[in-house]
């Protein structure tokens, strides 16, 4: 995936002025290129989401497709269902079963991409929508590894400087 360039905007901040002297004008374009900042961030974030939706639940098509079918037809459910071999193999290839299986380097994707799996599955096979529970440990970990993610991915450029690699 390509960089996140944002531009540089030390001037009006009070992290990072240092006293130096703008304008108002100044101000308003450095507002601006932080806003621009922001959307060119969440627009990685959708794009890696949308990524991560397409391929949801892959282990269950294709060449597993057979193994899934007959995970199904056992009629095991609960722990006797998470024991079978397809389960173990689901759990390993898919981000999003975090309570059974998180991935170290969890992130506010995979968090959401649970979420709408569990809204859709309860929606469509049963009309409701069990409570989702996330633990806190998670939920801290996905939000430190989505920072990450974005700051291992944000090159930061001066005004008029080169955007791309």
């Amino acid at each position: 995936m390509k960089k996140i360039y944002i531009i540089e905007t030390k001037k009006c901040d009070t992290r990072s002025n240092g006293g130096l002297l703008f304008t108002m004008d100044d101000l308003e374009k450095e507002t601006e290129y932080h806003i621009q900042a922001v959307c060119s961030c969440c627009n990685f974030l959708f794009n890696k989401l949308i990524t991560q939706a397409i391929n949801h639940d892959n282990t269950k098509l294709g060449d597993n497709l057979p193994a899934f079918y007959e995970a199904l037809k056992t009629g095991a459910s609960g722990k006797d269902f998470k024991n079978l071999a397809w389960w173990k193999l689901h759990i390993t290839k898919e981000r999003h079963h975090l309570n059974d299986k998180c991935p170290d380097d969890v992130n506010l994707l995979d968090v959401l991409e649970m979420i709408a799996d569990c809204v859709c599955a309860g929606m469509a096979r049963t009309g409701s929508v069990y409570d989702i529970k996330i633990s806190n440990d998670i939920l801290q970990k996905a939000v430190s590894n989505t920072q990450k993610l974005l700051t291992d991915n944000i090159k930061v450029v001066k005004k008029g400087e080169k955007q791309y690699e």
